[in-house]
């Protein structure tokens, strides 16, 4: 489309959140409300006209929306189903946007990058879209203003979902579990500060799910599967290790494997997505520029990925033969005894503290 796109968000914070024992919209998460985490993801992806339906609590969920910015509008029916939430925020909506989100404000760990995936995925049709992860339906979808009229015509009978289904739609996959994450009691709510504790860590089912929309292969993926697993074994011996963060970096290091410096693309990819502290451990995977200044993190995965050829452990005499027999011209030779003379050297600091690697082969 040659004129560019206008998307607003209705984020859904009229629950009183009875199982939660507050309501959601003032839920914390993280030092956050739900409501200020659903607001700043849609601004992350790029969403500036955001609108919140409020309910339970409405005059601090005002105040609340009112420090962050955005409007809000009552749902005088807040105690009946969402999609009285829904229709309401469709009718204040507005005509100056091409299409909107809707945003439950009780999936508080949706993240900017699926939400700029979705927006970038929009083409004005079909008519919806909708994020999945792990073939499961999430939110938020995305929905044509084209569908405003008859979603208000809509008497609400299974709610935002069958009213949905009647349209052709799309589904985008996406690696963000936070996508099917509703937060709707306590229990939920340990099992996301569980999930936030690891910030922009993905954790291994969100890795080997980004690891399959990129199409990586099996040998891939198996070789990630290993590498992790030598990895967290070295972690053991020193301490201090951000265990979370090197079994990220450990999973996705090759994400990018098979195109040209594989290092390189994959850092400025994982950048993209907002895993900045993931990126810089995984540009160090072939080689340490200055293994003295490198983190325990990146000279765990560098070691772990010499230690294991395609998904077997092997010793690194092993694995620099391998390399030098594939290796022709003089300056790849020098490159493949360079790294290996690195990893020697981690190798010999790590049995300083009582690592033997014999333990794992």
């Amino acid at each position: 489309m040659g004129l560019e796109l206008r998307f607003g968000a209705i984020v859904l914070a009229a629950g009183a959140g009875r199982r939660l024992g507050t309501p959601k919209a003032l839920a914390q998460l993280g030092g956050e409300s739900f409501l200020e985490r659903a607001v700043k993801a849609l601004r992350g992806g790029g969403v500036s006209k955001i609108l919140v339906v409020g309910g339970c609590s409405f005059d601090e969920v005002e105040r609340g929306a009112s420090r962050l910015g955005v409007s809000v509008v009552f749902n005088p029916n807040w105690e009946g189903d969402m999609f009285s939430s829904v229709k309401v925020g469709v009718g204040a909506m507005g005509d100056e946007v091409d299409a909107f989100f809707v945003l439950p404000v009780d999936h508080p760990l949706v993240r900017p990058c699926t939400i700029r995936s979705l927006a970038l995925a929009w083409r004005g049709r079909p008519l919806y879209l909708v994020p999945t992860f792990a073939g499961r339906r999430g939110h938020p979808p995305l929905i044509s203003s084209s569908l405003k009229l008859y979603l208000l015509e809509h008497e609400g009978e299974g709610g935002l979902s069958a009213f949905l289904r009647r349209f052709e739609g799309r589904e985008v996959p996406t690696w963000d579990k936070g996508v099917v994450m509703g937060v709707n009691s306590k229990e939920d709510l340990r099992e996301a500060q569980r999930m936030l504790g690891r910030a922009n860590r993905p954790t291994e089912e969100e890795c080997l799910e980004l690891l399959s929309l990129l199409g990586a292969s099996d040998r891939i993926v198996r070789h990630c599967l290993k590498v992790k697993e030598v990895a967290m074994g070295i972690a053991r011996f020193v301490e201090g290790v951000d265990l979370d963060l090197l079994e990220s970096a450990s999973l996705l290091h090759d994400l990018a494997r098979g195109r040209s410096r594989h290092d390189a693309l994959a850092h400025r990819f994982l950048r993209c997505l907002g895993l900045v502290e993931v990126a810089e451990v995984v540009l160090r995977h072939m080689e340490l520029l200055d293994p003295g200044s490198s983190s325990w993190e990146q000279k765990i995965l560098f070691l772990a990925d010499k230690l294991v050829v395609e998904d077997e452990l092997v010793g690194l005499e092993a694995r620099l033969h391998r390399a030098l027999s594939r290796v022709g011209d003089a300056e790849g030779l020098a490159s493949a005894r360079r790294r290996i003379g690195q990893a020697e050297a981690i190798l010999e600091e790590l049995r300083s503290r009582g690592f033997d690697l014999g333990a794992l082969l």
